[in-house]
Formats: structure tokens, sequence, C-alpha cells
């Protein structure tokens, strides 16, 4: 069996992809394939051609998509067709370290915690605006569910999976506009251990675009869907903080100020003190919109306070 696959789902984005496979290659790992699936981008024959212009170092397969159907179902499709006993997951956008699988391949074999039941190597990470330059490290901890609301984790480039998990956990839900990524490592999590190379191996990159998530009501889906499905489960709902909070901005900018007021409190209760004052004063301009709109008459965003 092939050691890794690679999968790297891709749109309209072949000025970005060439970095991203230059990362892949790396690796230092001769047996493993990159899967390039394209998300039926507008002019497929750029990616093909960065896709075979990498075919001397790295044994790439291009996976066209008859139409389009976003990341998850994407990935889902170059899980499938993979033949590997890993499973990697890359943006077309964001860059690996050297060795980073290598690391991970590395700790799953060494296992120094003695950790039972190991299914997702896991590595930390970094942002990188683009026009800026500015940086910031991630070093999450990831050891639960309550882990990942705690740190919004949803990272799916900084992951190493065993490939069985895929058919213990399931795939992506395609039928999730946003957040495929936390939903599937959710469930990932509740089944397997979570282990970490405790070094910044991934770099994500902020950049202009083309983004595949700017529709802020798919966003605004994603969260409700994730807080419908495990906020129940979690066992310190102080972690939820961040979610709702977000939550809460994406219903004021949908026009849903009863309802934004509502989850922004929720938040402000949850959070740590550090926190309190800004969303304090997102809740104000809530509550002020939402005073607004009922003296006006205006239907759709009524919710007690």
């Amino acid at each position: 069996m092939m050691r890794v696959s690679t999968i790297i789902p891709t749109r309209n984005r072949p000025h970005l992809l060439p970095e991203t496979l230059e990362s892949v290659a790396l690796q230092g790992i001769e047996d493993m394939e990159v899967i390039i699936v394209d998300d039926a981008s507008e002019d497929p024959d750029r990616n093909t051609a960065v896709a075979k212009s990498f075919e001397d170092r790295l044994n790439v397969r291009y996976l066209l998509q008859p139409e389009r159907g976003g990341t998850g179902r994407a990935r889902n499709a170059g899980i499938k067709a993979a033949r590997g006993e890993f499973i990697a997951l890359l943006d077309d956008d964001d860059l690996w370290h050297a060795e980073k699988l290598r690391k991970q391949l590395d700790r799953f074999r060494a296992n120094p915690l003695g950790l039972q039941n190991v299914g997702v190597v896991y590595v930390w990470h970094q942002w990188v605006d683009v026009g800026s330059g500015k940086t910031r490290i991630r070093r999450a901890r990831l050891e639960t569910l309550d882990d990942l609301f705690r740190w919004s984790y949803n990272i799916p480039q900084t992951v190493l999976i065993r490939r069985e998990c895929f058919a213990e956990s399931g795939p992506f839900d395609e039928q999730m506009p946003t957040k495929q990524d936390f939903d599937l490592l959710a469930r990932m999590i509740q089944r397997f251990r979570f282990d970490c190379v405790e070094e910044v191996l991934v770099t994500c990159r902020d950049h202009p675009g083309p983004r595949r998530t700017d529709d802020f009501r798919a966003r605004l889906r994603g969260f409700e869907i994730l807080l419908d499905r495990y906020g129940p489960k979690v066992g310190d709902r102080r972690v939820l903080h961040d979610f709702q909070f977000r939550l809460g901005r994406l219903l004021l900018s949908a026009g849903e100020a009863g309802r934004a007021r509502h989850e922004i409190r929720e938040a402000l209760a949850l959070a740590p003190v550090g926190q309190k004052p800004r969303y304090f004063a997102f809740w104000a301009i809530a509550a002020a919109a939402a005073v607004s709109r009922q003296s006006s008459g205006t239907v759709g965003g009524a919710h007690d306070s």
C-alpha cells in the first residue's frame, strides 16, 4: 500500500498552486501520491499545466470534477481515489514546511506518550498576511471535543490521518456549506486519540483571493450546524464563547439583530475577562440595531435580551 496520499482541492487559483506543490516536494517521502482535485475550475488547463510541471518530482494525479461541488466534495473524491495508508490534507493556497510529513510519520511510529488508538497526528501552524507579512503563530492542544471549540480549530492542513479513521468517522459532510473541517475533526476526536508534533510546520496564507467562503450566510449556517451538533456534547460551556460570538457577528451582518444580541450575550457570559469589553461593544451594537428595528416595525430579529 502507498504510504501517504496528499489531497489538494483547488479551484481558479493556479497562481497559488505551484508554491503549494513545491512545499509538498520538500517532504522527503518517496512512497507518496499527490491527488489534485479540481473543483470545476473555469480554466482547468492552467491547473493541468501546473500538475504536469511537477511530474518529475512528485507522483501527481489530477482529477477534474464535472461540476462545482465545494471543498468537502472535492476532498471526498480525493480520499475515495487515494491508495495511501495515511491521508494528508492541504489547501491550494497554504504551505507545508520541510519534513512536516516525515515528522508526523515518525510520531505515529514512536508514539512517545504511549497513547492508545492514535488516529491523528497534527502540527502547530502560523498565519501569514501576504500583504503585510504579519505572522500569527498558533500552538493548540487537542485532546477532547472541548479543545476543538477552545481553539476554534479547523485547520486540516496540519493533520495526518490514518485511513481507517474515515471508515469509522465518515467523510466530509458535503451538505454543510462551510466548517466541514471542524465537523470532521469533531467526529474523529470523539473516537480516536490526537497526538502532536510540537513544531510550527504549516503556513496558512491570508491573501486577497479568490476565496471559497466569501458568502457570510454560508458561514453563518456552518456555525449554526456545529453548535447544534456538538454544543450539547462539550463538558465546559465556556469553550463555546468564541463560536457564539462569531455566530452573533454573522447574524448581525445578516440583519438578524435580535438573534445576534442573544448569541453575543451568551458569548459575553461565557467569555474570559479579557474578552468581555470587545464582546460587550458588539452586544451594544446588536442591541441598538434590534431596538431600532422594533421601533420602525421591521420584522425578523426580535429575541428577548
